[in-house]
Order: structure tokens, then C-alpha cells, then sequence
């Protein structure tokens, strides 16, 4: 499984600002199947964010990290994630069959863009590192694939 986009915004003024941004992310998420039941996914995606300045210019007022408030320039972010995914699908294999039970683990790196478009009080902003678990279920209601 893939999916990407890219976009970008700019406005009628002459010179760039806070609100042109340029952004776009790419997410691959392949599926190893064991058998008929069960399977591991594996995750990995970029997600990137560039912006015409660093801040608004009332950054501070608005509760921004100090580091957004006070530099200048363009502001670069990206975020990188890494998942491990193992699965449980009672209707058997494929990528879309449905129900799907999960136990999830993911790893979040931010730049220090990423973490400046946090407020100041975020703990967010503080941390590069972010680790993630969970328990995840998806059914889809009248589905095919269960049941049949």
C-alpha cells in the first residue's frame, strides 16, 4: 500500500510570508501475510512542510515556541515515522479484507521546524523522539468479505 500527495499555497502578495507553504507526504505500508489469519505490516513515511517564513509576526503573541518567535528565514519541518504492525484478519488475506484486529508500534522523529509550529507549552515541542503503542480494530459495515 502507498499513498502520496504534494500541494502548495501562495497568496497575491509580492514576497513570501507565513502563509505560503509548500507541503506533501509519502506513506508505504507493505503487508506480509503468515497463513490465512495473520500477517505483519510494516510502515514508514516522511511528511514535509515548508512555509515562506519561520513566523507570523506576532509569533509570541500567539503562544509559539521562542525559537519561532525570534528567528527569521523560511521554516523547514519534517517528520519521519517507522511502524511495526502485527494483524489478526478472520476473513483471511488481503490488504482490504475486513475485520482487521492490530497491535500497533510507532516511532516519530521531528526536525526542529517540525517542533517550532508546536505552541510553547506543547510538550511536543520539546521532544524529538516520539513512540507510540495501541490496540487497533476496523470493521466495515456491510462488507462482503465477512461473513460470506
Amino acid at each position: 500500500m502507498l499513498g502520496a500527495y504534494i500541494r502548495s499555497f501562495r497568496n497575491a502578495s509580492p514576497g513570501l510570508d507565513f502563509g505560503d507553504v509548500d507541503e506533501g507526504t509519502v506513506t508505504v505500508r507493505p503487508h506480509l501475510f503468515f497463513g490465512e489469519l495473520g500477517g505483519l505490516a510494516l510502515e514508514g513515511g516522511v511528511q514535509a512542510l515548508q512555509r515562506g517564513v519561520l513566523a507570523p509576526a506576532d509569533a509570541a503573541a500567539a503562544g509559539m515556541s521562542p525559537s519561532a518567535a525570534t528567528a527569521s528565514g523560511p521554516l523547514s519541518a519534517r517528520v519521519f515515522r517507522f511502524g511495526v504492525i502485527p494483524f489478526l484478519s478472520p476473513a483471511g488475506r488481503g490488504n482490504y479484507s475486513r475485520p482487521q484486529i492490530r497491535l500497533i508500534y510507532v516511532v516519530t522523529a521531528r526536525n526542529q521546524g517540525a517542533k517550532a509550529l508546536y505552541p510553547q507549552d506543547d510538550v511536543f515541542s520539546l521532544r524529538n523522539i516520539e513512540h507510540f503503542f495501541g490496540f487497533g480494530a476496523e470493521w466495515w459495515f456491510n462488507s462482503s468479505s465477512y461473513g460470506t
